[in-house]
């Protein structure tokens, strides 16, 4: 309307038909000078507006098993006031599927709203603001009414919407997290030597494994020294996963002793300089295994 005015005064007429559109001043009376800034100020206001950018207004029809829409203010922020309307009519048998890639309004106060049906009398399938981008809606027809209205205060930059009779593609959920690593175990035979050190099944804070036989190979640094074994956490699956203590380098040496459950094994000392210490486990229960140090 402002533009309109504009055009009406002309910067001519209402000036005494002297030359505002050629740039002279006119030498008129006050009150026509008043009447020439009002005009200056209209036409700033003018320009204001078209500045911000288009707008939409009314009921669009839109058509077709494909298409985009949006409010209408292009890259600028939307017009304050505004009850714009949409309604999407895909090919009988079809339902509209409503996809927004792009969603910024005024919280609380401008509204998108989707209807199943042909107008705001149909019912609501959803109502949105805010800057989320609202998930993707379907109608249960071939028909889908969209209301966008604003209120006077604050304008944002409005949303940009596509329709299609094909379904979306579903969104890709997130990969599940990685496990953690699983808990080192012990394997085979192990040679340790040395004045002192110490040992585990391998497990730390976790279970041990199922299925194991591992072995330990403590041998003194010097000829005449022998090993003294003691265990300072120990527990085992009673019946079923044992530690074997033999003297010398191999299970086929003397047993000096086997043990499992939660009680610690007494002190063992080989007879020699070489101790074997074996661990197995079975396929069911496990237990948290044991610790252990040795010194010559």
């Amino acid at each position: 309307r402002c533009c309109e005015r504009l055009t009406e005064i002309g910067f001519v007429d209402s000036l005494g038909g002297e030359g505002m559109k050629a740039g002279a001043w006119p030498a008129v009376p006050r009150r026509r000078c008043a009447r020439g800034v009002a005009v200056l100020v209209t036409a700033l206001a003018c320009a204001l507006v078209h500045a911000a950018g288009g707008t939409c207004s009314g009921q669009q029809d839109l058509t077709g098993n494909t298409g985009t829409f949006a409010d209408g203010s292009g890259a600028a922020i939307y017009n304050k006031n505004l009850d714009c309307s949409w309604k999407i009519t895909v090919p009988s048998g079809s339902v509209v599927y409503l996809t927004f890639t792009s969603f910024e309004l005024e919280t609380g106060f401008d509204w998108v709203r989707l209807y199943d049906g042909s107008s705001a009398s149909a019912t609501q399938i959803g109502s949105f603001n805010g800057n989320a981008l609202p998930n993707s809606q379907s109608s249960t027809g071939n028909i889908m009414f969209i209301r966008f209205t604003t209120d006077h205060s604050i304008q944002k930059q409005g949303f940009d919407a596509s329709w299609s009779t094909t379904p979306p593609p579903p969104a890709q959920p997130s990969p599940p997290p990685p496990l953690p690593p699983p808990p080192a175990g012990c394997a085979g035979t192990t040679d340790l030597t040395g004045a002192s050190g110490t040992f585990s099944d391998g497990s730390g804070a976790a279970v041990y494994y199922p299925n194991l036989d591992c072995s330990w190979r403590i041998t003194a640094p010097h000829p005449g020294s022998t090993v003294s074994l003691s265990f300072s956490s120990f527990a085992l699956e009673t019946c079923c996963d044992w530690v074997r203590i033999y003297d010398g380098s191999s299970t086929s040496d003397t047993q000096l002793g086997s043990y499992n459950g939660n009680s610690l094994p007494p002190n063992t000392v080989s007879s020699g300089q070489t101790m074997l210490v074996r661990f197995t486990t079975d396929g069911s229960v496990q237990r948290q295994g044991f610790d252990a140090s040795w010194s010559t």
